[in-house]
């Protein structure tokens, strides 16, 4: 028996009612399935294409994943759009769909989304990067990962602290090595009636001795308070980020030791107590 013409496969003699009624259905559904397809391996290769394009450019790491990712769900969107309008869904209940997914999704996490926000414009604008040290909100580290929520510190104390973008966008932000060289504040007392110039000079030259102290800006040393117990000196002293922490360690040692030699007392804390005469 030879096979029916292809111009009769419609026909309800040659295939199932059932068929004939949901075949241009099934026609649509494969079409939006195929345009779905379609769109999901042109929203990878946007995405890789775009990530290539940033990277070329240096562009920051994390913000070349959130542009590529943000290209990515825009092609693939437009893809589902034009699926669900070929499955005979209109565009435009989709998207009304969305935009009302959308507000319902930003109330719900509209503290994220702000912290999103914040990590955007960290990226864009980068008052810091990787592996400078700052302060923000009281907290100082070094700094190990801009995320788009969160941006990752460690504490001089090895602990790993996680700051909220809108936390760090928040507060004034303090960049210790923006530079390259941190200065420091090292301050040492001296008792009253101790000649400040000559003390001073020793402190000064003292620092200057100490090999991890910048030779240029060079040290200085400033009388910068009257204390309870002792005149405060303050050695103003620069060293390179990394070296920060022991080239305050130096300059301590070096000016206890010109202070010893050259016999300028350190005052031990005093409170001078008046005893009033006894009543006759």
């Amino acid at each position: 028996m030879q096979d029916a013409p292809t111009d009769n496969l419609l026909d309800p003699n040659v295939v199932p009612p059932w068929l004939v009624d949901y075949l241009p259905f099934a026609i649509q559904v494969l079409l939006a399935a195929a345009i779905l397809a379609a769109a999901w391996i042109a929203s990878r290769w946007a995405r890789g294409a775009v990530r290539a394009m940033l990277e070329r450019r240096n562009v920051d790491t994390v913000l070349r994943g959130y542009v590529a990712g943000v290209v990515q769900w825009s092609v693939l969107l437009v893809g589902v759009a034009a699926a669900l309008e070929k499955a005979g869904v209109p565009a435009t209940s989709f998207l009304a769909l969305l935009g009302s997914a959308g507000v319902a999704v930003g109330l719900a996490l509209q503290g994220n989304l702000s912290q999103l926000a914040s990590g955007v414009m960290i990226l864009v604008f980068r008052p810091f990067t990787a592996d400078d040290f700052i302060t923000v909100a009281g907290i100082s580290g070094d700094v190990k990962q801009i995320g788009l929520l969160h941006t990752v510190l460690q504490s001089p104390d090895l602990e790993t602290v996680y700051v909220p973008n809108n936390t760090v966008m928040g507060n004034p932000i303090v960049n210790h090595t923006r530079l390259g060289v941190r200065r420091a504040k090292i301050v040492v007392g001296v008792a009253y009636g101790t000649d400040v110039a000559r003390a001073a000079s020793v402190a000064t030259a003292a620092a200057k001795t100490a090999p991890l102290v910048l030779a240029d800006p060079e040290p200085f040393t400033l009388l910068t308070n009257f204390g309870a117990s002792s005149l405060d000196l303050t050695i103003f002293c620069f060293a390179r980020r990394e070296d920060f922490v022991r080239m305050q360690d130096e300059v301590r040692r070096a000016v206890y030791g010109a202070f010893e030699r050259e016999g300028i007392e350190i005052p031990f804390d005093q409170i001078v107590v008046h005893q009033a005469d006894a009543a006759a």
